[in-house]
Formats: structure tokens, sequence, C-alpha cells
């Protein structure tokens, strides 16, 4: 009927007990996808027995049933059997792999609520309404526009967010569907992704907050000697079973004169350089290249040349003379950058980008993560402390605040709710430095300790250790918490520097 000559069905074209056929089908779903001409989705019924309802001679009928409401002989008010955000509990929603059809497919038509609806970039169109384009469902075009950018837009934690709520019939499956969805943004992600986490950026993506308690993911495959190789690392937010912060990688958006995603005054300074692998051995381990920050510091001096593509013009008084009132990064401010693939588009600083004619880089997820960095044992107060998420403030021995961590752990979040009988020690690792303005203008989404009257703000600067609370096991460290320890603090500690292993 749509004159198209074939049809590709996931559950017959992708063969399930072969595993190396299965890995092919599967490293090509963003292309099958968005090569498709139209995307046929069956939201509606329990199962695949189901159909597509309402095909005239073929299926059985949809029977769209639709409140009527006259009003005199004229006008009538006919009820709409989609909410404007087409907000749905239907289980296709909330299954892990269909997730990148909806935001690969050009053209896709759903068969739900026993009504049909169209979507694509350009409208949506709705069976039971006379008009269209009343907005799609979630941030499907949001996601599509972030993808479609030319320059890494660190704005896709809200797709980790919806990524990581998804079902998925083998857990650690979660890691394995982001990196193909990945595989298309690595054409804007120099380096591509690591485990979840874009390499470029790899500093601010190790900030990664939980935004509600969870747990760590366990693995469902038991055959085998490969399940070990699926367990999913501790430092990436896909061995976590729990719904992630989207302002987490706020940070990494300062890049951006205009349409950053929201107002933050957070800095973030890399203190160690990272290699991964598969396996705990060093010997085999690849070294991270995150190196953003690397065309921050040479962007502002104009002796130093710029990245192929890059332009550099010195930005107007009016900008220039109310830093914080046009939220200028630290240490920009003097230059501001274009790019010739979009001119439009101005930057603080030039960061890398790539070629249309480079090669798709999509890494294998890797397990452990090796650092040298600095490690320091602090106390934990006995409760949590009074702010919206379940965070627990750390203190120095002689009993002064000094910083906060948020938990993740659900076990951790019920100790520390009902009272601990004595302060915790712990075990913190250094992974990076911060600042932020001390500003009121700042209501600085990210920082649970913001509102804490603990908190110095007498510096125009709070100043801060990046830190993860971490558990060893074997020689190995695992992130049990993520938050902030004072420079000052920090330092005054003497934190001994070891080479560490995070599994």
């Amino acid at each position: 009927m749509l004159g198209e000559r074939y049809l590709w069905v996931d559950s017959l074209c992708i063969i399930q007990d072969d595993e190396d056929l299965r890995q092919g089908q599967l490293n090509q779903m963003c292309a099958i996808y968005s090569h498709a001409s139209i995307t046929l989705i069956a939201v509606d019924g329990g199962d695949c027995q189901y159909g597509l309802r309402g095909l005239e001679g073929i299926s059985k009928p949809r029977r769209l049933e639709q409140e009527v409401v006259s009003f005199g002989g004229v006008d009538r008010c006919v009820e709409h059997i989609f909410p404007l955000d087409c907000g749905s509990s239907a289980p296709y929603y909330e299954r892990g792999w269909t997730f990148q059809e909806r935001i690969f497919s050009k053209r896709r038509l759903y068969f739900e609520r026993k009504s049909v609806r169209w979507e694509c970039s350009c409208s949506n169109w709705y069976e039971d309404l006379e008009f269209g384009d009343r907005g799609g469902r979630g941030d499907v075009r949001a996601w599509q526009s972030s993808i479609s950018k030319f320059y890494p837009y660190l704005n896709n934690t809200e797709m980790v967010q919806e990524v990581n709520n998804l079902n998925f019939t083998h857990k650690e499956d979660v890691l394995q569907a982001y990196t193909k969805l990945t595989s298309t943004l690595s054409r804007n992600f120099t380096g591509g992704f690591v485990s979840g986490l874009p390499e470029l950026f790899f500093d601010i993506a190790l900030l990664w907050q939980p935004w509600a308690i969870g747990s760590r993911r366990s693995l469902s495959r038991q055959s085998g000697t490969s399940q070990a190789s699926r367990a999913l690392p501790s430092w990436s937010w896909a061995g976590w079973d729990c719904q992630i912060d989207p302002w987490s990688w706020q940070p990494g958006c300062e890049y951006l004169k205009d349409g950053r995603p929201i107002l933050t005054s957070q800095t973030v300074i890399p203190i160690t350089t990272w290699y991964t692998a598969d396996m705990p051995f060093r010997n085999r381990s690849r070294r991270i290249d995150s190196n953003w920050d690397k065309y921050k510091s040479i962007s502002q001096n104009p002796g130093n040349s710029l990245p192929p593509g890059w332009s550099r013009q010195v930005c107007p008084k009016e900008i220039t003379s109310n830093p914080i009132e046009n939220d200028i990064p630290d240490g920009c401010g003097s230059y501001l950058f274009t790019h010739e693939s979009d001119p439009e588009t101005k930057f603080w600083y030039p960061i890398p980008i790539a070629s249309p004619d480079d090669d798709l880089l999509v890494r294998s997820p890797t397990r452990f993560l090796f650092g040298k960095t600095q490690i320091a044992f602090f106390s934990l107060d006995r409760s949590l402390a009074d702010i919206h998420y379940p965070c627990v403030s750390i203190r120095s021995l002689s009993g002064t605040w000094v910083g906060i961590l948020r938990l993740q752990y659900a076990t951790d979040v019920t100790l520390f709710k009902h009272g601990r009988p004595k302060r915790e020690c712990c075990e913190l690792v250094a992974i990076s430095r911060g600042h932020a303005s001390n500003s009121l203008r700042y209501n600085e989404t990210g920082l649970d300790e913001w509102l804490l009257r603990e908190r110095p703000r007498s510096a125009p600067l709070y100043e801060y250790y990046n830190v993860l609370w971490v558990v060893r096991e074997d020689g190995i460290v695992y992130r049990r918490a993520l938050g902030r320890v004072l420079k000052d603090a920090w330092q005054s500690q003497n934190p001994k520097l070891s080479s560490l292993i995070f599994g």
C-alpha cells in the first residue's frame, strides 16, 4: 500500500541465536532507522498478535471512541485522544531497544490509543484532529536537533536519563544500546564515547549525579565464562539503576555564547590523566584524550593559531564591561569565535569539530579506569543534610563543615536517614578541581550545598575539589557517591598521591 519494496522487521531480520550476526545488525540499527522511508510503530496491544488495527479489509477496526459535545446546531467540541506531549505509559515507551527508532527515524507512524498519528521533523498530525503540528512526544525533536548539530553539544544527559530509565531484559544491555545511539553522536564528539561518557569532556562527564537513589546494576545473564566481561563500571552512569540528573554536565556547555541550556558559573579544572581498559592491567590501557580545556587556554592568546575552520574576533565592549550579566566563562571574554560551518553561532572558545568525511568512531565499552590522583580521609555526618537531595555533609576531624556528598545507594540513604551512632570515616578520591561564583545571581543547579548556611561564601569564588567516596575490594576502588570538598580543607589534609584502578 505504501509503494515500498522492502520491509525490515527487527524480530525477523535480526537472527537472535547467532551472536555475530546479531551484533552486526545492532551496530547498524541507527543507520537502518535513519535510512528508512518510514517506521511503522505498533504501540497498542499486549503482544505482536494484536496487529495494526484499522486497515480496511485487512485488520480489525480501531473503534476510536471520542466524546462529542454539540453547541447549538453548528459548533461541536470533540475530545482530543492525545495530550499535548503525547505522554504514555505504554510498554513501547519503556522498552530499551525501541528508543533508538524514535530518535533516528525520519518519519514515524504510530498506531496508538486506537488512533493513528504521524511524526516527522516538520510537523505532527493526528487522526482525530483537523489540523496538525500540536507538538510531539517527549523530547524527540530536541534530541534530533542535538544530534544534527555540527559541534559536540554536551546536553545529552537528558538522553542518558531517558535511556537509563528504560527496561532491558538483560540489564547490562543498557550500555550496548547507548553505544549504538552515540555512534551517530561520535561524528561530533572527537574521540567518541568511553562506556557512555564523551571522551572529549571526560573530566566533566565523570561528574554525573543521580537524580534519585538507586542500586548497582546486576547482571541477568548467568551462563558462560564471559559474565565478568559484561560487568558495568561503577564510574559510569550505566553501572547504576537510577535516574540521572540532567544538569550534571552543564559545565561542559560553557563554550557556547548563546543557547546554553542553563545559567551556570561552574568551571571544571582537570588534575589527572585518565586511562581505560577492559581488564585491570595498566599495560593494556588506552589514554583518554580529554582535551577540551587545551582549546580554552590557547584561544585567548592572539599569537596562537586556531584549529582549522575557526576564526577569532574581538569581543565587543558592551559584553566585556559586564562579565557576570553576559555569563562570560572564567578565563574568557577577550574574543568571540565562529566556525565556518555556521558563522551565526558564537563560541567563547573553539572546540574540536569533526570532519564530515571522518569515519564513525564507535568504541567498545570498557570496565576499568586508571588514574594517578590524590586520596584523603574525612568523616561524614551522622544524618542527612536538610536539603532536597539525599546528601550528607563532610566534616574535618575537628567537626568543621568542609563539603558534601550526594548519596546514590538506597542502603546508604536508609542508614543516614535514621541517624548513625557516630560519624563514619570515608575515603575520598579527588577527580578534578572546580569553582563557582558566590554571587547570589547564580542559583547553581547541581551544587547541593548552595543554600547550606555552613558553606563559606565570603570570597568571590567558591573553590573545591570534585571527589568520589570510594570503597575498596581486592585492590580496586568503586564509586559509592560523588561530591565536593573545599579546596583549602582538602589541601590541609596533605592528601596522598596514589595510582588507582576504578572498577
